[in-house]
């Protein structure tokens, strides 16, 4: 059982790096610039975001997600929480979650990526929009079913 969990969590870790390496992302970069303005804050993404995802073949489906971006950890990566309610899709039903991870953060862009319990990876870039939304792309590699989709898009609102 410990084996597992140190196991599971080493190739996490590992594909968090290989991920950022692949982006060319690098811990060093310099977050003056994503400073929102009369902020205390250590980078424009700190915060909570809210917004929603919407069906593919269906717009009127929803799922409300909310995310926050917490204390940095190191030089340009910070605590990322994420969480999504339950939506019935027509591919099948999505129960509500959470989970907790790192972020890397790169001139106007963060990146994050986890693995849910069926072994299934996401990816999810956060880019500035203005001083009060973002660009959010969840992606999954990986083969998808006939009513998957590779990646989905949405704006996320401060909140």
């Amino acid at each position: 059982m410990f084996k597992k969990i140190i196991s599971k969590r080493l190739i996490s870790v590992f594909s968090m790096f290989v991920f950022c390496a692949t982006l060319g992302i690098h811990p060093s970069t310099s977050l003056a610039d994503d400073k929102a303005p009369g902020s205390s804050n250590d980078s424009f993404f700190q915060g909570v975001w809210v917004g929603e995802w919407t069906g593919h073949a269906d717009p009127s489906i929803r799922q409300g997600v909310t995310l926050e971006i917490g204390q940095k950890i190191r030089d340009g990566v910070y605590e990322v929480n994420y969480s999504w309610e339950a939506a019935n899709y027509r591919s099948g039903n999505v129960p509500a979650g959470k989970i907790k991870t790192e972020g890397m953060v790169k001139d106007d862009t963060i990146h994050f990526s986890w693995e849910n319990k069926q072994g299934k990876k996401f990816e999810m870039m956060l880019k500035k929009r203005d001083d009060a939304t973002l660009n959010a792309r969840m992606e999954r590699p990986g083969p998808t079913g006939p009513m998957g989709r590779p990646y989905s898009e949405t704006i996320l609102k401060r909140k």
